[in-house]
C-alpha cells in the first residue's frame, strides 16, 4: 500500500481522463492505486493547476483593468486641471492686455493733450498768488483752471490786510505774484512782494505813472463848507491808507486790458510749453475789456446827477473820464467817522440838488453812508469797489461784477440809456 502522499503531490499514472467513484475524493488514498486510479489522480492534478492558472489570470486581468481605469481618471483629472490652468492663464493675459491697453490709451490721451490744449486744461501747472479780486479773476480768464490763491477774505478791510506766516511763504514761493504796486494800498502785501522769488506782476509799473490818478486830498469839491473846526474827513495826510496815487486801477477796464496782457506774458514765461495759449487768451480778454469800456460810456452818459455821494472815494477811474465827481462822506480812505455837522451839511446838499441817494460799500465808510441816507431820507444804493471778494462771488467774473456796479451808478445818478 501506498503511504499518504504529501499534499499537492499527485501520483503519476496514465493520461486517461480522470473519473470519480462515490466515496473517493481528489488526492491520495491509503490503498494502492490501480492503473486507472493513478490516471485519475494525475489528470485531476493537472485540471486543478489549470483552473488555478485561469483564476490567477482572470484576477490579474481585473487588477490591470482597475489600474487602467485609475490611470485614466488621474489623466483626465490632470487634463482638466491643465485646461483650467490654461483658461486662468488666458484670463490673466487678457487682463494684462486690457491694462496695457488702458495705459496705452492714457498715454495717447496725454500725448494728445500736449498737441492740442483745451483752455479748461491750461491750469494746474503754475502757482499764482494775489490779494485783489480783479487780478484773481483775470488770471483765471487767461489760464482757466489755474491754481490761484487769493489772500484776504469777505468782509475784511483790504487796507488792513495782515499776512500770516503761511501767506508770506505763499508769496515767496509762487511762480507768479500779482499786486497793485508800491502805492501804500496794502502795506504788508507790498512789503512781502519784495521777497517773491518768482515772476512779479506790478500793476503800477504796467500802467505807468502817467495813467495813474493822483489823490487830491485837499480837493475843492465845489461846495462851501462852514469853518466849524470839525474834522470832515478831508485829511491831507496819508492816514487814509493810500499814497499819492489812487490804486483802484481795476475800475478802469481800458487799463486792465494792459494788465491782462502782462499777466498772459507772465504765464507764458512760467510755462513756456503753453505760451501760445496764454498769449492768445490774454489778447482775447483784453479785447473783452475794451468792449466793456465802451459799454460803460453808454451806461454813464447823460446823467442828471453829476456828483456821486460815496462812503469811500474809490471811483475816480470810473467817473473822471466821464465828467462825474465823487464826494466822499469821510474822505478817500473812508476810515474816519463823519461828524454830525458834516452829515447835516451833506444832507442840505442832497435837498438842494435833488440827489436821489447815497452809495454805500460793504465795509469802508458804510456807517457814514447809512447815517447820511437816514438823515436826508434818501435811498441807499449798494456798490462794491471789488477790493476783496464777497460771498457769492466764487463763480463770478470780474467784468460781470464791475458792470453790475456801473448799472447801479447809472440808476442812482439818473443817467440816460
Amino acid at each position: 500500500m501506498l503511504s499518504t502522499c504529501p499534499p499537492g503531490r499527485p501520483v503519476r499514472g496514465d493520461s486517461r481522463r480522470p473519473t470519480l467513484d462515490n466515496d473517493s475524493r481528489l488526492g491520495c488514498h491509503a490503498r494502492k492505486p490501480t492503473g486507472s486510479q493513478t490516471t485519475t489522480i494525475r489528470a485531476q492534478g493537472v485540471s486543478v493547476t489549470r483552473y488555478r492558472l485561469l483564476a490567477l489570470l482572470a484576477t490579474l486581468a481585473l487588477l490591470v483593468a482597475a489600474c487602467a481605469d485609475d490611470t485614466e481618471d488621474v489623466a483626465d483629472d490632470e487634463s482638466d486641471e491643465g485646461q483650467a490652468d490654461e483658461v486662468e492663464d488666458q484670463d490673466e493675459d487678457d487682463e494684462d492686455g486690457e491694462e496695457a491697453g488702458d495705459e496705452d490709451e492714457g498715454e495717447a490721451e496725454d500725448d494728445a493733450g500736449h498737441d492740442e490744449v483745451d483752455h479748461d486744461e491750461v491750469g494746474g501747472r503754475v502757482d499764482i498768488v494775489t490779494s485783489i479780486f480783479a487780478l484773481d479773476s483775470l488770471a483765471e480768464d487767461v489760464a482757466p483752471g489755474a491754481d490761484v490763491q487769493l489772500l484776504g477774505g469777505a468782509g475784511q478791510d483790504p487796507h488792513d490786510l495782515e499776512l500770516s506766516a503761511g501767506d508770506r511763504e505763499a508769496i515767496e514761493d509762487a511762480d507768479i505774484f500779482m499786486y497793485m504796486g508800491d502805492v501804500d494800498f496794502q502795506p504788508q502785501v507790498e512789503d512781502a512782494a519784495h521777497e517773491a522769488s518768482g515772476i512779479v506782476v506790478n500793476v503800477e509799473q504796467i500802467v505807468g505813472d502817467e495813467q495813474l490818478i493822483d489823490f487830491d486830498h485837499g480837493h475843492d469839491d465845489g461846495h462851501e463848507h462852514d469853518d466849524d473846526g470839525h474834522d470832515d474827513g478831508h485829511d491831507d495826510g496819508h492816514g487814509d491808507g493810500h499814497g499819492d496815487k489812487d490804486p483802484h486801477v481795476w475800475l478802469a477796464p481800458r487799463l486792465m486790458a494792459e494788465v491782462a496782457e502782462a499777466i498772459a506774458e507772465g504765464f507764458a514765461e512760467a510755462d513756456s510749453d503753453r505760451a501760445d495759449t496764454y498769449l492768445a487768451n490774454g489778447e482775447e480778454v483784453a479785447g473783452e475789456l475794451a468792449i466793456a469800456e465802451e459799454e460803460i460810456d453808454e451806461l454813464l452818459e447823460g446823467c442828471t446827477q453829476e456828483t456821486a455821494l460815496v462812503g469811500h472815494e474809490a471811483w475816480a477811474y470810473l467817473f473822471e473820464p466821464r465828467g462825474i465827481e465823487q464826494e466822499g462822506i469821510a474822505g478817500a480812505g473812508g476810515h474816519g467817522e463823519a461828524s454830525p455837522q458834516r452829515i447835516a451839511e451833506l444832507a442840505d446838499l442832497i435837498e438842494d440838488e435833488g440827489i436821489p441817494g447815497v452809495f454805500a460799500e460793504p465795509v469802508e465808510g458804510r456807517e457814514n453812508a447809512e447815517a447820511l441816507a437816514a438823515e436826508a431820507d434818501v435811498e441807499l444804493f449798494e456798490v462794491d469797489p471789488m477790493e476783496i471778494p464777497q460771498e457769492g462771488w466764487e463763480d463770478r467774473d470780474y467784468l460781470d461784477v464791475l458792470m453790475e456796479q456801473v448799472e447801479t451808478f447809472s440808476e442812482g445818478l439818473e443817467c440816460t440809456r
